[in-house]
């Protein structure tokens, strides 16, 4: 009785945090998974995806994980477990330990302009938390202020006085690796 209630708590313990996770979060180099496989518990492992979008499963080799979602990456470890191992149906769960560090700049008139590690659902207003605040000494036009993705050459007006005086948050938008936040005199 004390087993059944040990692998029932298990079993839910998964089923919470995958549930907790994004589901449409896709799976990128120097993110860290969790792989677990029930009953199968020498397969069980924390990977990191490589820089080259890969990570090395237990007993089958090298796997695609870039680019995936988490429930796309159990399915394709399902079909190579039982390819190469013969398991029958396995259960696979596959969890995000660690997400990968995302880098974002705030500049301009910023109390603390630079460059600050984010969360991957991290948005504008915490870059902005993250930079002090815009000067105030009423030099800073946050109508004005811009956000540049990185790797394109897409500029998005930002109009942080709607934000922050406002409360209107419909342009805080997520912020993405290398993002440019910049708030002009």
């Amino acid at each position: 009785m004390r087993r059944a209630w040990s692998v029932i708590l298990a079993v839910l313990t998964v089923v919470a945090v995958a549930l907790a996770q994004d589901s449409t979060y896709r799976l990128q180099p120097e993110d860290v998974i969790r792989i677990q496989i029930y009953n199968e518990q020498q397969v069980n492992a924390i990977l990191p995806i490589g820089k080259d979008g890969n990570i090395s499963a237990p007993f089958v080799g090298i796997v695609r994980a870039e680019g995936k979602t988490t429930t796309e990456l159990e399915a394709d470890l399902v079909q190579e477990y039982v390819r190469k191992l013969r398991l029958r149906d396995p259960r696979i769960s596959v969890t995000i330990e660690r997400y990968r560090t995302i880098r974002a700049t705030v500049g301009g008139f910023v109390n603390r302009p630079g460059v600050y590690e984010m969360r991957h659902s991290d948005t504008l207003l915490t870059l902005l938390n993250n930079g002090g605040g815009p000067v105030v000494d009423g030099r800073a036009d946050l109508r004005r202020a811009v956000l540049r993705r990185a790797n394109s050459r897409e500029v998005i007006p930002v109009d942080l006085f709607a934000m922050l005086i406002r409360g209107d948050t419909s342009q805080n938008y997520t912020i993405q690796d290398g993002d440019e936040l910049t708030v002009p005199e």
